[in-house]
């Protein structure tokens, strides 16, 4: 499975029940190429990767940021800047 299939399969909504077709000026790909690339059954011209690639990047810009795991440094930092605050 390649990259772009790969953060496909990780972003688009499994909920979205009949699948999921592009369109973006006069090009279209329909649900069921999408789900055969997807599974590796059949490959997309470069300007459809393309297509997908722009839409997978939307849905990825329409979610919420997910918090990082804190170094153990931070989490020293964030303790010591909360007591000295606590402290002036």
């Amino acid at each position: 499975m390649d990259l772009l299939a790969q953060v496909a399969h990780e972003t688009i909504p499994k909920a979205a029940g009949a699948g999921v077709s592009l369109i973006h000026e006069s090009r279209r790909i329909d649900e069921y190429e999408v789900e055969a690339y997807l599974t590796g059954i059949m490959q997309l011209p470069q300007s459809e990767c393309n297509l997908l690639a722009l839409a997978v990047n939307e849905l990825i810009d329409e979610l919420p940021p997910r918090r990082r795991a804190p170094f153990s440094d931070d989490l020293r930092k964030a303790h010591t800047g909360a007591r000295e605050i606590g402290k002036a």
